[in-house]
């Protein structure tokens, strides 16, 4: 579901939802998209009218906090590390970006993303978490971010990766903005930057529980760590990305 704020109030409706793609998006004034925001942050259940103001409304959209649902990807396992996914939130991409290599007549899907709970502390080195997420950014722009820089970095190895029989596999991102700024500043003590970037500001990338090969691992470092310290620097997330190799 989406929430818009974008309803003008002289359109004469309370609001107006449509369905997009396999969702629905509800327009609302952004006056009520301000309450809108309190109520989600607050964890609030509330109703939303639809439908032209003073009579009766066209369509209802109620939101309800329920309880979490441990039957969530019920037996699902990380790719990277083995771990269990069981109650952990996904969603499912029935259009995802396909990048071709042509001369492999394979392909890279993204196909879904877990939206992982992030194990840093609710205050790191003062940064507060709390007061970062009070209007928290949509997670699917940070995973698009990372999903495209990793179909475009992993097209030369479609290949070495469909040979060796590493599909699907994962990519997660741990975004946390004390943690960039803070292991720049350290001294490093590996051999490559990359990996050290890797390693401290957070990404990891796997198959079947193993971790890649070193030459994958090296294009991935390429294409990820620059918006890790980048345009995603700021962000306050954890997500595990699930691609697949297919042939055309």
């Amino acid at each position: 579901m989406v929430f818009n704020g974008a309803l003008k109030p002289s359109s004469g409706l309370s609001a107006k939802s449509s369905i997009v793609e396999d969702g629905i998006m509800v327009q609302v004034t952004q006056e009520r998209m301000l309450d809108v925001r309190k109520k989600l942050a607050k964890m609030e259940d509330f109703v939303i009218t639809c439908g032209a103001v003073d009579k009766d409304p066209d369509e209802i959209v109620k939101v309800e906090w329920v309880d979490e649902n441990k039957a969530l990807n019920q037996g699902v396992v990380s790719l990277i590390s083995g771990a269990s996914m069981s109650g952990v939130s996904s969603i499912r991409l029935h259009n995802g970006r396909d990048c071709v290599d042509e001369r492999s007549s394979l392909f890279i899907r993204w196909t879904e993303v877990f939206l992982l709970s992030s194990s840093e502390d609710s205050a790191v080195g003062g940064v507060d978490a709390a007061a970062i997420c009070a209007d928290p950014p949509d997670p699917m722009v940070a995973a698009t971010c990372v999903a495209r820089a990793v179909t475009d970095a992993m097209i030369p190895a479609l290949k070495q990766m469909w040979q060796e029989r590493l599909t699907p596999f994962a990519v997660r991102v741990t975004l946390h903005p004390e943690n960039v700024r803070r292991h720049q500043q350290r001294p490093l003590f590996l051999t490559s930057p990359l990996w050290y970037c890797c390693f401290q500001a957070g990404y990891d990338a796997g198959s079947k529980g193993s971790p890649l090969p070193s030459t994958v691992m090296n294009m991935l470092d390429t294409a990820l760590v620059p918006i890790i310290h980048g345009e995603l620097a700021a962000r306050l997330l954890s997500l595990e990305l699930v691609f697949h190799i297919l042939p055309f």
